[in-house]
């Protein structure tokens, strides 16, 4: 049987190239009319506060200033518990919503993979064979008009996107900085659920500390109770003086129970933090906690500040995405340009259907530029625009608040520093007092009546104490927090390049 020659490629190619150029040449005519309609857009007037623009000089005057004080990137370790330090390595490895907060950074990445496919060529592969009867009235020609017979084709098409005006790739570069914010709420979320195991085991460090205070002060109130009814029995008291220290050992035992209470909720909310089960933390040992008296702050605040925090972080890159989907919106005026092309063997009859006279081919441009659209296009820029507009006041808003949170913990700790000089002031006398009535206790001047109620005063500075103490150490675990909890933009590739952000 005869078959054909092939067709050589060449006789293919020029004509594609010649109609590319005019669809270049019809592009860029078109180009001026989609510039026309950008002409009276108004812009958006949001900027970006920079760290010059806030103040913080007098609200920092006196705060001890290091540029080694940024805290290190494991900050709970300067509380020198093992238990605490192994229970953050666990629920970094174990909590659901750093899996969450993890897979949502897969499925950032996979929209940014899907965005880079639009301006890659895409090629189809169709065939089909149908066995049909064709019309004696219609397109196909004699002799197959009015018969039964096999229709075929096989056609592969191919697309492609030039992306004359950078509109995909505007929508790539924002997919890519939405990642990116991504990649930094999973930093932030790890630092919250750190501060959040470190904030519960320090309330479950208080709960035992309490409650050995309780246990000790039901045998003070015990011993009292035994003097008071020695000196009843002696005709030297009443026996309304025995009621109130009863009531007070029956008070005592309710705050064990409730202190026990405490100890066992904060275990419990220690495992879920962990994301296991109740048991793992079933069994957890006394905490020995060492706790700072002294803050400094980095002699840098607040110009490193916006790039120390990952919630930051996220809005700066979230800013730059928000920005390349204005650009890409504003593309949406130009024409739009795409080469299209298809090569494939149709054929009636399956006879000779991948023979070259069964061969079929074409390609050319289409260009579409949207002239009457009802607005949506100045709409959508207009809705792109505003998206901008509130993510850099979110910013603003984020920036303002990290500077905020800094300053409070360190005048909550400076003024709580005070409290507790003034509260131990307060205990060494009551202690000095302790002292001179054991001294007239053992002289015989004085009774032991009176050495009890005043270490019950001791005890009770002791529970003072202990709050002012667990606060303070809160305070610390507060300030890490702010100041980004370690994290470093030198260590890090995923730091927005621009200096500041700000809507275009």
């Amino acid at each position: 049987m005869y078959s054909s020659p092939p067709i050589p490629l060449p006789f293919i190619v020029p004509p594609v190239r010649r109609l590319t150029r005019w669809a270049l040449l019809l592009a860029s005519s078109l180009a001026l009319c989609g510039c026309l309609g950008l002409k009276d857009h108004s812009h958006s007037s949001a900027v970006a506060l920079s760290a010059n623009q806030l103040e913080t000089k007098i609200s920092l005057a006196d705060t001890r200033v290091s540029a080694l004080s940024w805290p290190p990137e494991q900050w709970w370790q300067s509380f020198k518990d093992p238990q605490l330090e192994q229970l953050i390595e666990e629920a970094l490895q174990k909590n659901p919503s750093l899996k969450i907060a993890e897979a949502r950074v897969n499925k950032a990445n996979a929209y940014v993979q899907s965005i880079q496919s639009i301006s890659r060529s895409q090629i189809q592969v169709a065939g089909q064979i149908t066995q049909e009867r064709f019309s004696g009235k219609g397109s196909i020609p004699p002799p197959f008009a009015g018969s039964k017979n096999t229709a075929a084709g096989l056609q592969s098409n191919l697309n492609l996107d030039p992306d004359f005006w950078g509109k995909n790739l505007a929508l790539y570069q924002s997919a890519l900085d939405q990642s990116h914010a991504v990649q930094m709420d999973v930093l932030s979320a790890k630092l919250a659920l750190c501060v959040q195991i470190t904030g519960t085991y320090l309330q479950f460090a208080q709960a035992h500390q309490e409650l050995d205070l309780a246990r000790h002060s039901l045998i003070l109130q015990q011993d009292i109770l035994a003097l008071s009814k020695a000196r009843w029995e002696a005709g030297i008291d009443s026996e309304l003086v025995l009621k109130p220290i009863e009531s007070s050992i029956a008070q005592w035992r309710r705050q064990m129970a409730q202190y026990a209470q405490l100890i066992d909720l904060y275990a419990h909310q220690l495992a879920a933090l962990v994301g296991v089960g109740p048991d793992r933390t079933a069994n957890l040992k006394v905490p020995h906690l060492t706790f700072t008296t002294s803050l400094e702050i980095p002699s840098q605040i607040p110009a490193e500040l916006l790039g120390r925090r990952p919630d930051i972080l996220a809005l700066r890159w979230r800013i730059e995405a928000a920005q390349n989907e204005v650009t890409a919106a504003k593309k949406l005026f130009y024409p739009n340009v795409n080469l299209n092309a298809f090569l494939g063997f149709q054929s009636i009859g399956l006879p000779g259907f991948l023979q070259n006279r069964s061969l079929t081919y074409g390609a050319g441009p289409a260009v579409t530029l949207p002239i009457f659209d009802g607005g949506r296009i100045r709409a959508n820029l207009s809705d792109r625009q505003a998206d901008l507009d509130i993510w850099v006041e979110q910013y603003n808003e984020a920036v303002i608040n990290a500077l905020r949170e800094v300053v409070d913990q360190l005048s909550a700790f400076r003024h709580l520093t005070e409290a507790i000089k003034q509260l131990q002031v307060s205990y060494q006398a009551t202690d000095a007092t302790r002292h001179l009535a054991q001294i007239r206790f053992q002289e015989g001047i004085g009774n032991q009546l009176e050495v009890f109620n005043i270490q019950t005063q001791l005890l009770n500075q002791q529970f003072t104490q202990l709050e002012l103490a667990t606060q303070q150490a809160q305070l610390s675990v507060n300030l890490a927090r702010a100041l980004g909890g370690g994290f470093e933009t030198n260590k890090a590739a995923l730091v927005p390049q621009a200096s500041s952000p700000s809507s275009p």
